[in-house]
């Protein structure tokens, strides 16, 4: 039986990254795709062009109708709209007590332009961050929710550290392409685990980190142990990145069905 995965984040008309990219992976990990759609954004793998963020009826009604009928096992976090569907989604999250919550907190584009105003990131650090079973954070998302520069492997376990003392159950921070051996850090509150990749030298990284938390959320409804559904994920991700389609003129997307098209 296919285990149901709900993704609340936004659509990405270029197909690379957001509720596209989280539902391209949920199939290749043979379960079912749901999406809670938060935004419309015009992006590509240049730049972002526009953006329509939801109305909030809407975003209750369609948590409410996933939950009443079919409940995920696993769900993922991605771009969050603003600080009012920040707090809606805080209170979907209290009402309907979702198991393995994957936190992926999307706060830059590629290009390093700044998505979350100051006013989600205080909701994000005080109140949205202590519902993630898991939190996904790239370097720079490290950087701003921690207050430190992340510029050795040692910084990198001390945001990761202190992302559990912000109320994540457990962290995978990750170094990529900032550290030798694309290395990332899974931290569970007692024990570290060094995770190494393949440093590869690519621009098709566009919604990587979306890729990513959606693969761990798909494992951890097939029922991976979270470290086992981190080690699966960042390789079916770096497989993604290897064999991408080559698409765009800027930073180009993944190749989702790689075990399929490739």
């Amino acid at each position: 039986m296919l285990k149901p995965v709900l993704t609340i984040a936004g659509s990405d008309c270029s197909g690379g990254s957001g509720l596209e990219a989280d539902l391209k992976t949920f199939t290749m990990h043979k379960t079912f795709g749901m999406a809670v759609v938060l935004g419309v954004y015009a992006v590509n793998t240049q730049g972002v062009y526009g953006a329509c963020v939801m109305n909030e009826d809407i975003v209750s009604a369609q948590f409410d109708a996933v939950f009443k009928d079919i409940p995920p096992k696993a769900l993922k976090t991605g771009l969050m709209g603003d600080a009012n569907l920040i707090r809606l989604t805080i209170e979907k999250f209290k009402e309907y007590k979702p198991k393995n919550i994957v936190i992926d907190p999307v706060m830059f584009a590629k290009s390093g332009f700044r998505l979350i105003g100051d006013e989600d990131f205080k909701l994000y650090v005080n109140e949205f961050i202590k519902f993630a079973d898991i939190l996904t954070p790239n370097k720079l998302e490290a950087e701003l929710l921690c207050g430190f520069e992340i510029n050795s492997k040692e910084k990198l376990k001390d945001a990761a550290k202190k992302l559990i003392d912000l109320g994540a159950k457990s962290v995978i921070a990750k170094g990529g392409k900032y550290f030798d051996l694309a290395i990332d850090y899974f931290y569970d509150g007692k024990d570290f685990y060094e995770l190494y990749g393949k440093a590869l030298n690519t621009t098709n990284d566009h919604g990587a980190g979306c890729t990513l938390s959606a693969s761990i959320a798909a494992n951890l409804a097939n029922g991976l142990s979270k470290l086992q559904a981190v080690k699966d994920a960042k390789l079916y991700t770096q497989n993604a990145m290897e064999f991408a389609p080559n698409l765009g003129s800027g930073r180009g997307p993944l190749n989702h069905m790689h075990g399929l098209l490739s």
